[in-house]
Formats: structure tokens, sequence, C-alpha cells
């Protein structure tokens, strides 16, 4: 395949699925860095989009089913309002990437496609009882970004940033609020949960929103 130059093999290339893809990474050592390459995963990704736009099969999602028990009278979810360190969450997911806690506070981000899996810096978090959480991509850097959020106190909501590349988390602030919701709605590249002001005399809801890129909430 020498004589193949410029775009042709990735032009190719971006024709076959994520599985094959695989297979073809054992070719050569100059497949394995082209299939590899950042560059040639957006395209890849950007093909496949287009190829499920024509084919109207554009609602594929990745989802966990939620464990119910019941709480006293009521019958409670894991992944809306509690947390139980026993059991696996699904955090949230983007571009085919899955962020997951295993247990207790260890989170990996993982590809299922390709099976490769990265585990995160474990968060610094007071309370695993009382913690809600997203994931997400931010395009502006070309990274993708866990953001937690735990009670520090009533009324209060700490939140922290890690992004994949750095594998630090940051600490970015606290807002008056205590959160509702506890996963993350990903959209135009922000992250959006329902909380409420219990200072407030109505305790008024609201929803908080997280800027990926800016970092920033409003």
């Amino acid at each position: 395949m020498a004589e193949l130059h410029g775009d042709v093999l990735p032009n190719i290339l971006k024709r076959l699925n994520v599985r094959d893809l695989i297979r073809c990474k054992s070719v050569c050592k100059s497949w394995e860095k082209l299939i590899s390459d950042s560059g040639f995963i957006k395209f890849h990704m950007n093909y496949s989009y287009q190829i499920d736009y024509k084919n109207n099969d554009i609602d594929r999602r990745i989802v966990m089913s939620r464990v119910s028990y019941r709480n006293g009278s009521r019958v409670c979810y894991v992944d809306d309002r509690f947390f139980d360190d026993r059991d696996c969450h699904l955090l949230g997911s983007s571009n085919g990437l899955v962020c997951i806690s295993s247990f207790a506070s260890q989170l990996v981000v993982t590809n299922p496609s390709t099976r490769e899996v990265q585990t995160l810096q474990d968060p610094q978090i007071h309370d695993t009882k009382h913690f809600c959480w997203g994931f997400g991509y931010d395009s502006s850097t070309d990274d993708y970004k866990v953001v937690l959020e735990f009670r520090k106190r009533v009324g209060w909501t700490c939140f922290q940033v890690l992004s994949l590349k750095s594998n630090v988390w940051k600490l970015i602030g606290d807002v008056k609020y205590s959160f509702l919701s506890r996963i993350g709605i990903l959209c135009n590249g922000a992250l959006h949960w329902i909380m409420k002001d219990s200072s407030s005399p109505n305790k008024k809801r609201v929803i908080t929103s997280f800027r990926l890129s800016e970092e920033k909430f409003i």
C-alpha cells in the first residue's frame, strides 16, 4: 500500500467501522499512527455522523439502567437523588466516550468500541452521599471534562472540574444553591442541573449552567 499518498488512505479507512479499524492498526506502524491520530478520529467520527444522518439513524444513545429501591414510603432511583457507592454509575457520555463511577469515588473514562480505559485521579469529595456530576466535550481545547459537585454545607454546593489531558482536579468555586437533579445534561457546550435556593422564602428553583470552555456559571 506504499503507493497510496496524501489523503487517499484516510478517505478509504474512514469508511470502515471501529472494529475493522482496530484490526487495521495491526497492519503496520504507519497505519497504527494514522488511525490513532486525533485528527483522523475526528475525521472518521464526522463521516460516521454524516452517514447516520443520511440514513436517519441519528438517535444513538448510551444509557445505563437505574436501580430502584424503597426508601421509607417511596421508591427512589440511584442516579436520581441518591448515590450508593456500592453501585456503578453513569456520569455521562460524549462522542462515544463514557465516564463511569465503578465503585466508591473511583472514576474511569472508557471507549466501549476500542475497549480503552483511562483511570482518573480520585476527587476530593467530603460527602459521597450528596454530590452530582456531569461529563462533556470542550471544543475550544479539544478536551473532555468531568464536573463534580458536592454539598459543602446546607444550601451551598462546591464545584470542581477535571480535564482528561491534565487528569488533575481543579476547584471552580461555590454556588448558593442545593442540587435537585444529579446528572448534568449536556447542551451547546454546557452542563445543566436543576437546583434550588434554600435561603429564599419559597425555595425557588433555578437551572444552573456550567460552560465547559469558560468554566463559568450562569
